[in-house]
């Protein structure tokens, strides 16, 4: 049974199994925060995405679970992903004995050294795509993945497609849902019809999508990600960012019209514009409704980093259908309309 969300600091959002929303403060980019989910079923207790570091940060969860009488050391910890938003914190709360569930891709590609060969690759993407130097630092950071992996003294569960995590008398099964970051993923249960979606679904913003590394194309998979949880029997999401909601394949259709939209701005720019790299793109598109920005450089920071890495996945897409060509040059990719289109 769905409940009224966010009155509080902390609210019981879904009974049987109990279900509690704590809002984690988190500034960047307008989302205001990151709902970090507890659930409790005959005293075991499973907490989903604790969200960033910061004073607040850690009040906040404190206060939730020193009224939830939650014993933190005896709770299961789980992240839909390890952006700095949802997975920091994790390691300020385990303890010897932990348990956390990651999915599989995260689990083998969050480690230090993985992580580092990602970052290094990321950066140099970045720059063939006309990046400036401040700009690649920021995307890098807006991108990387904290390491959460190599935390002593934890006990590590690889969850893959169709997985089952128990808390209590209920389940949830895991659905992999690549794109936001390769290594997402969704618990859905099957007997409350209830999907905790992490930043795959929101219901008003348009989860940013990963970095289109070598043998990457993050919107093909988000799309196919999307059709996974659009053919659920859902009654209601509790998602990453914002308030639960209910129409979850009306929600799906519309993100897909909305990428369908962009890719189209994308292809209109290029065909004006032949030989641009993503950089020149993003700041060509037109995001808002009256055209272009006319002053990129002024805008927040992380809204025009946001925004180029969509381009840049939306470049990708597009290059892997053959709608787009890439070229290269000793400094810089380029992208032109194929002929073949």
């Amino acid at each position: 049974m769905a409940t009224n969300l966010f009155v509080m600091n902390h609210e019981l959002v879904w009974e049987d199994p109990d279900i509690f929303a704590v809002r984690i403060p988190y500034a960047h980019l307008g989302l205001g925060h990151t709902n970090c989910y507890i659930i409790r079923s005959e005293g075991e207790t499973l907490v989903i995405d604790p969200g960033v570091i910061s004073p607040a940060a850690g009040r906040a969860l404190e206060k939730a679970v020193d009224e939830l009488g939650v014993d933190i050391t005896r709770a299961d910890f789980l992240c839909t992903h390890a952006h700095f938003d949802h997975a920091a914190q994790l390691r300020n709360l385990v303890h010897q004995g932990s348990k956390i569930y990651l999915g599989q891709h995260t689990y083998e590609n969050n480690p230090y050294h993985a992580s580092q060969e990602s970052k290094d690759a990321l950066r140099n993407h970045l720059k063939k795509e006309g990046s400036t130097y401040l700009a690649t630092r920021g995307m890098a950071a807006l991108s990387s993945e904290v390491n959460i992996c190599d935390l002593p003294g934890c006990t590590y569960v690889s969850l893959k497609h169709n997985d089952i995590v128990t808390v209590g008398a209920h389940q949830f099964r895991v659905i992999e849902t690549p794109g936001h970051a390769m290594g997402h993923i969704c618990l859905y249960s099957d007997k409350e019809k209830l999907l905790i979606s992490g930043d795959h679904i929101l219901e008003s913003t348009t989860p940013g999508l990963a970095v289109p590394l070598e043998g990457q194309n993050p919107l093909e998979a988000y799309l196919e990600s999307v059709g996974k949880v659009r053919s659920l029997d859902c009654k209601a999401v509790l998602p990453g960012h914002g308030e639960a909601f209910f129409a979850l394949k009306q929600r799906c259709d519309a993100l897909v019209e909305h990428h369908s939209h962009r890719m189209g701005q994308i292809l209109d720019v290029v065909a004006a514009y032949p030989g641009m790299n993503g950089s020149d793109v993003a700041r060509t598109m037109p995001w808002s409704r009256s055209g272009p920005f006319k002053h990129w450089d002024r805008l927040n920071p992380y809204l025009r980093l946001s925004m180029g890495l969509q381009t840049l996945a939306y470049l990708k897409y597009l290059t892997a259908h053959g709608e787009l060509v890439r070229s290269e040059d000793a400094m810089r990719y380029h992208y032109h309309i194929s002929e073949n289109k």
